[in-house]
């Protein structure tokens, strides 16, 4: 509890006898309370919500909450691109690009780009190969479909101009997806806004191979055996397509689109988005002389035109359908699938890449500069190359160099400005770890340089200042992984308002207005996962609640079994005897025959209260690692002389986070301790009452709290004249 809240508490309880003697000892105690009265805080860096707000530079972060070493992303030389809109791989490790504002396709080899068509189209949406290694286009706004031969054979710096191959029929206005079937023979086109698909064979003859009842057919896939996976909007239907005119929808999502489909093994991926309004159909910029260059500057510069919620979901070969990953706020505009059956999504905010992996380990893989992955390619086990948009950018993607692997965390908000203590972190291997402060949420020049290396469990050497950054590097150890990491700071004290007062009103409270989020582009996300140091536990002595969440699609009834293990060893140790039934998301466990330290929770859950054994499906999940500590702190080298009170507080394993004395009964009143913030296992505190005791007998009292919220105390007898 601050300073500033304990003051009513006490005198509203306090007897009248012993008001003036406690005004006396708040007059004495104010000033050395100046420079700290907003109390010890904590900073905890932990879980994927919070690091994934970090910056990733060749790391990785997963969805168990650990960053690793990841990939690096190699930018290569496109000029003039406003946004990377669509990609098809060729023989040899060659990609082809399609782009616009200006409808170029380009072919990447290696690590370079070369223009090699134009097609004097706004945005070249799909591309396709067939069998003999000719390109084929669909771009925007025109309803036609564009050829290039022998792509691989064209010489840098001489583009050739795509020719018209087929135009579609009036009533068709876009082109969305191509993809070859029959061996390369006949190329089929997903078009709207009739929601119908077409049929192209080696004549450049269209025809119509299927009519839907959607709007747009956002993406197509050639599944095998005579079949075609079809992506709609607005409907958001998945829908299989077996010949001419025959097709069924295998699912139909509460969305407004599919916008891509991939698929391995008979198991069928799909990425689902849900915008309040219908897609947006893209229009040539009104603007005049070389054009590109503002274009690409006012894309980077404004916030992105929709936002919406996005999903992936597996349809497996049986039928079942099961939500691998979704994401409010956050949509998905590209996916792609590796040889172990990994899955990559693209996303449009943030540039950054997601994968999920068969059993559904998230993990936010590269997080690039440009706003939108429009393009993912994968070959073999790996993930390969990606282009962007917002604006155009194309990478190709590598193993990592770990002396450059880094991971910078989102800037800590402290409020205001403040005095940094102990900084711990945790994990295994060996990290370097640096600090910078500033008073600008994103670092910038003002902001100090990084500091030396840090020391676990050392002190910030940074300057005093509102915002705190760490970097962690991984060049000493390519294998060490970052779970959480733990700081204590002091923010300033500043000075309370009372801006109402409303005892016992039923207007109280009534029309208070609240605070909107910020819509503004790219704002780098703080992280305030911040509590007060001090802890007074409610909870019974030694129990440790447990709770958790589940998605539970089938509403079966579940069981739940708990491990523990202490953090940096491999022995799981059970919670529950192994007759002990566990349904409920909750559990309170007796800590008292645990050694006191940091452990990990594992908990499985099953759905065999509800299904046959041979049926039963179980998910683990491995918890951040908690704080064990049952022991009570002591109160040493209580002493009283010439009006001053001395001594240590101290404790086997936590921090000592607050204290507090009482004269004669009294009152308990907060105290700090000599270096003014609490963040070691032994402080000493050192205060004066000025305000001279009675002539007489006194007793003294000190207790001290723990990071655990455990409580011990002392008291001296004293007699004044």
């Amino acid at each position: 509890m601050s300073f500033d809240r304990f003051i009513p508490q006490c005198l509203l309880g306090a007897p009248l006898r012993r008001s003036i003697a406690l005004v006396g000892l708040l007059t004495i105690l104010a000033a050395s309370f100046s420079a700290h009265a907003g109390g010890t805080r904590i900073w905890e860096l932990a879980g994927f919500a919070e690091l994934d707000k970090g910056e990733l530079k060749q790391t990785t972060v997963s969805s168990r909450g650990e960053v690793t070493v990841g990939a690096m992303a190699s930018r290569l030389d496109l000029d003039d691109v406003g946004l990377v809109w669509s990609a098809v791989k060729g023989k040899a490790g060659v990609i082809y690009l399609g782009t616009g504002y200006d409808g170029k396709i380009f072919r990447v080899k290696g690590g370079k780009a070369t223009l090699i068509a134009t097609t004097d189209q706004l945005v070249v949406t799909s591309l396709a190969l067939d069998k003999r290694g000719d390109l084929y286009a669909a771009a925007l706004p025109d309803a036609v479909i564009w050829k290039i031969p022998k792509p691989s054979k064209i010489v840098a710096g001489k583009p050739v101009k795509a020719t018209k191959w087929t135009t579609l029929p009036s009533d068709v206005k876009h082109v969305w997806a191509l993809v070859f079937k029959d061996q390369g023979k006949t190329l089929y086109a997903g078009t709207g806004p009739q929601g119908q698909i077409f049929a192209v064979g080696p004549d450049a003859k269209a025809s119509v191979y299927m009519d839907t009842d959607e709007e747009h057919i956002m993406c197509l896939v050639d599944a095998g055996k005579n079949r075609l996976l079809a992506g709609t909007s607005p409907g958001a239907l998945l829908l299989e397509i077996t010949g001419p005119g025959r097709s069924s929808a295998l699912a139909d999502f509460d969305a407004t689109e599919v916008k891509a489909i991939v698929h391995r093994k008979g198991d069928i991926v799909v990425a689902v988005n849900k915008f309040k309004t219908p897609p947006a159909i893209p229009t040539k910029p009104k603007i005049t002389t070389p054009s590109i260059g503002t274009i690409i500057s006012k894309l980077s510069t404004t916030k992105p035109s929709r936002v919406g919620d996005g999903e992936l979901h597996r349809l497996h070969e049986n039928g079942a359908m099961e939500k691998l990953w979704n994401r409010k706020k956050v949509h998905v505009v590209s996916l792609a699938i590796d040889g172990k059956s990994r899955i990559y999504a693209g996303l449009a905010t943030g540039g950054k890449i997601v994968s999920v992996d068969e059993d559904r380990l998230t993990r936010t893989e590269l997080d690039l500069d440009e706003r939108q992955v429009m393009v993912l390619l994968t070959r073999g086990d790996e993930l390969v190359f990606a282009a962007t948009g917002d604006a155009g950018a194309a990478y190709n993607i590598s193993a990592p160099r770990p002396s450059e692997a880094q991971y910078l965390s989102p800037p800590l908000d402290a409020g205001t400005i403040a005095l940094w203590g102990r900084l711990r972190w945790f994990g295994h291997g060996k990290l370097r770890v640096q600090s910078r402060s500033g008073n600008t949420l994103a670092p910038d020049r003002s902001w100090s340089d990084w500091s030396k290396d840090l020391k676990n469990g050392g002190a910030v050497p940074s300057k005093r200042a509102r915002y705190l950054q760490l970097r962690f590097s991984f060049a000493r150890d390519k294998k060490a992984v970052l779970r959480s990491v733990e700081l204590s700071f002091a923010p300033i004290n500043r000075r309370a308002v009372i801006t109402e007062v409303n005892p016992d009103s039923p207007f109280f409270k009534v029309g208070k207005t609240s605070t909107s989020k910020s819509t503004k582009k790219d704002v780098l996300e703080p992280s305030k996962r911040t509590i007060i140091a001090r802890v007074e536990s409610k909870k019974k002595r030694a129990e440790l609640k447990l709770k958790w969440k589940m998605d539970n699609p089938d509403s079966d009834k579940l069981r739940y079994r708990l491990w523990y293990r202490a953090v940096g060893r491999k022995v799981w140790r059970p919670i529950l005897k192994d007759d002990y039934v566990l349904t409920v998301s909750s559990y309170a466990w007796n800590t008292e025959s645990v050694p006191e330290g940091r452990y990990q929770i594992k908990l499985l859950a099953d759905d065999s209260p509800s299904n046959d054994p041979s049926e039963a499906l179980s998910d683990k999940y491995i918890s951040v690692p908690v704080l064990v500590d049952n022991h009570q702190p002591t109160v040493d080298a209580l002493g009283f002389a010439a009006g001053k009170v001395k001594g240590k507080a101290k404790d086997s394993f936590s921090a000592i986070s607050a204290l507090d004395f009482s004269v004669d009964g009294g009152p308990w009143m907060p105290i700090f301790c000599v270096d003014g913030i609490f963040d070691e296992v032994v402080e000493e505190f050192d205060f004066k009452l000025t305000e001279k005791l009675e002539p007489g007998p006194h007793a003294i009292a000190v207790r001290a709290y723990d990071r655990a919220g455990n409580m011990g105390s002392a008291e001296i007898h004293v007699e004044t004249k």
